[in-house]
């Protein structure tokens, strides 16, 4: 277990903050490092991922944030409510997948297309988030 945890441990912090209207740090785990971030429209960004080349994708690793103005009805069975220190609200999927922040005015979503291992853990990246994440 000791020998897992070491393999994960984050290579560094970056911070996303672009969109406007909240900001985040995230973990970047060594041989997962950000290759690009696309700026898809002023309220969808993807992180393009590198990874290990033991792991075979057919679409590169990603991590998608998007900004939105919708409100939906939950299954509160199917997630974990909580709410950090800066007060920011959250429901995440228990698969540790899709986290949503939300305010009275919009919602952030935040979605991990990567594979669980090889230095990389979804649960410590979506910890960093959980800890950091602010409305602005």
């Amino acid at each position: 277990m000791m020998k897992e945890n070491l393999e994960r441990k984050e290579a560094i912090t970056k911070n996303f903050s672009q969109i406007s209207g909240f900001s985040f740090d995230y973990s970047v785990f060594k041989n997962w490092e950000v290759k690009t971030i696309e700026k898809k429209s002023s309220s969808e960004c993807i992180i393009w991922l590198n990874w290990p080349k033991t792991i075979l994708f057919e679409v590169a690793p990603r991590i998608r944030i998007i900004k939105s103005n919708k409100t939906e009805k939950l299954d509160r069975t199917a997630f974990i409510f909580g709410k950090n220190k800066n007060n920011a609200k959250y429901y995440k999927d228990k698969l540790n997948r899709v986290i949503t922040f939300y305010s009275e005015d919009f919602l952030v979503e935040i979605v991990l297309f990567v594979q669980e291992g090889e230095g990389y853990s979804n649960q410590l990246f979506l910890d960093k988030v959980i800890k950091t994440f602010q409305f602005s």
